[in-house]
């Protein structure tokens, strides 16, 4: 099956040969949630290499992807910590930054070999401001760590063969009190809700390997919590896991592996993922979303259920969708450099002045806006999730009403310093009128008219 959009790459097939049988000799949190998200686009990752040898169609990397951009990250942490760990460093990372920014260089210069696409310079650039936000408030303490990376394995047994699970935790610490925290770092933009913190399978595989770990000194009584290190802002998301949870995790394993090994035919799946996925120039499904705009699907306007299913499939579409519009105004831009406007037989394109804000310190924004609001500093990030700037102008307009005007000023005279404002053009379009011939209709500029004015 070709693909209309590019007929020399062909469209992933959604079915596997007869004689191809599934199975997996191990499994990963990462070969579970891909399987979960998106049985399609497993196959393409694991599957279909085998399937195909080397004569399969690759898939098609960003190198300016969050992927690629996390992968750099975590390769940076681990080196840096690991130089840490040798100096037996006790405290803050705040002053260790040009030791960080140093393993960054060398993780940036590492062959193509040890990783799946190089990064660009846009990842380079990213990469240096989560990791410097997240040194302001990170912390190592040599003698509470178990393992950096530290590789685990346990079996699942199962009356159909056992699961075998494998992986590496970023990081594993005791703490003075006793507890094992395993802490794994994400460069996420969004901050986790309640309920994906509770539902998350990754923080029980985790917990499910230490607990079932012969070297460590792991009891049913030991507490073990997980930690997501929210790099981009400087702090963690922690949650734990019961006695239940682990139950409940290890028979969503057995679930998911019984009927990904089961299966012939691996459908696509909308999913909030798909806009960076690497396979999606090659799958139907992000064709049809491409080409016909939203996928249209009957609805029981009654049916709470049933609109809250296609409410969630409708907001993954629109990322889809809203990737691709973003992807084709970087073209667009591309033609403007040295252009005032370009002008199609449809359309009128131009660039126009537009300033972008960015907070150098999101954590002390939120801060300073709750120590003027005497409210917890986490009743604001709850509030705002991420600093925005529009959220931010938001609260600003807000506190004119509710504080005096020197706690404004004093609170405005702080956030200055906190506040970057630089030039970021947007792209504009505007569709040109069309005559009853198909022709493009011609502009008459509005005639210029004298108006008295009044004494």
């Amino acid at each position: 099956m070709l693909n209309p959009c590019n007929p020399d790459m062909p469209l992933l097939e959604t079915r596997i040969p007869e004689s191809f049988q599934v199975h997996n000799e191990h499994w990963s949190f990462s070969r579970l949630d891909t399987y979960a998200r998106c049985p399609l686009a497993y196959k393409a990752r694991y599957l279909d290499p085998q399937i195909y040898g080397a004569d399969h169609v690759l898939p098609i990397p960003d190198a300016g992807g969050p992927a690629v951009l996390g992968k750099l990250c975590h390769r940076t942490l681990e080196l840096g910590c690991q130089a840490l760990q040798q100096a037996r460093h006790m405290g803050r990372l705040f002053r260790h930054q040009k030791l960080f920014l140093d393993c960054l260089h060398t993780a940036f210069q590492e062959p193509a070999e040890k990783r799946d696409v190089l990064p660009n310079g846009q990842v380079l650039a990213d990469a240096q401001a989560i990791l410097i936000e997240y040194l302001k408030t990170g912390d190592f303490y040599a003698d509470q760590i178990i393992g950096l990376e530290w590789p685990f394995e346990f079996v699942i047994e199962d009356p159909f063969g056992d699961i075998r699970l494998i992986g590496f935790i970023d990081r594993l610490e005791m703490t003075p009190e006793g507890v094992v925290r395993i802490k794994d770092y994400k460069t996420n933009r969004m901050l986790y809700t309640k309920d994906e913190l509770r539902q998350s399978l990754q923080a029980s595989i985790y917990e499910i390997a230490v607990r079932d770990s012969t070297t460590l000194a792991v009891t049913p009584d030991t507490p073990v919590d997980f930690e997501f290190v929210l790099l981009r802002h400087g702090f963690s998301q922690r949650t734990i896991r019961s006695e239940s949870d682990l139950q409940l995790a290890v028979h969503q394993i057995t679930s998911l592996v019984h009927r990904c090994e089961g299966s012939t035919h691996f459908e696509p799946q909308l999913n909030k993922y798909c806009a960076y996925c690497d396979h999606k120039l090659r799958c139907p499904l992000w064709r049809e979303v491409v080409a016909r705009g939203l996928p249209q699907a009957r609805v029981n306007p009654n049916d709470l259920s049933a609109i809250a299913v296609e409410y969630e499939r409708m907001t993954d579409a629109a990322k889809i969708l809203y990737a691709r519009k973003e992807e084709l105004a970087d073209y667009m831009k591309i033609h403007l450099i040295g252009n005032d406007q370009i002008e199609t037989p449809t359309h009128l394109f131009r660039s126009t002045a537009n300033n972008e804000t960015t907070f150098l310190d999101p954590f002390l924004v939120a801060k300073l806006i709750a120590q003027v609001y005497r409210r917890p500093t986490s009743h604001v990030l709850r509030r705002i999730g991420r600093i925005s700037k529009t959220e931010f102008d938001a609260v600003m307009k807000d506190a004119e009403q509710r504080v005096t005007a020197t706690a404004l000023k004093e609170l405005k005279e702080a956030l200055a310093p906190l506040i970057e404002t630089m030039p970021n053009p947007k792209l504009q379009a505007y569709k040109r009128p069309v005559e009853e011939k198909g022709q493009p209709a011609k502009r008459v500029k509005r005639p210029q008219v004298k108006r008295r004015l009044k004494v």
